[in-house]
């Protein structure tokens, strides 16, 4: 998902729950731990782990309240919809998608795309296309 909205030069942020390098690891995907650690490590702006004990929906909301941006995500946040009434009275904000048969769909912005098999060709080319993002950033 990130790569093709890299690729469309979309603008995105990543949060993550603090056990994610864990539940990663416990399901034995060390090669996608330590690309998600080297990740957020290399690229703090754009893949922030959140602090433990917190949830990460606590900080992707406050952050698409705050600067008025869309969430991409599977959940419908109905625990916070008190909080942030926009979760129910707009949707265009909560942008669904869905993954089968090695194909990432997300109908709202036309996406349809293969996911890639090759992990460690897909790491290579996301942190090219992360780092020439962030050279046009320090140009401007």
């Amino acid at each position: 998902m990130v790569a093709e909205l890299q690729n469309r030069q979309c603008a995105f942020i990543c949060f993550f729950d603090a056990n994610t390098i864990y539940t990663l690891e416990k399901a034995k995907k060390t090669d996608e731990a330590d690309i998600f650690d080297g990740l957020c490590h290399d690229f703090p702006d754009l893949f922030i782990e959140v602090s433990g004990g917190t949830r990460a929906d606590d900080y992707i909301l406050d952050y698409a309240h705050s600067h008025g941006t869309p969430i991409i995500s599977k959940d419908r946040f109905r625990d916070f919809e008190e909080k942030y009434p926009w979760l129910k009275s707009n949707s265009l904000r909560r942008v669904p998608f869905v993954i089968y048969s090695g194909t990432l769909q997300i109908v709202p912005m036309g996406i349809q795309a293969a996911i890639p098999t090759d992990l460690a060709a897909a790491e290579s080319s996301l942190r090219a296309a992360l780092g020439n993002r962030r050279a046009l950033l320090h140009q401007e």
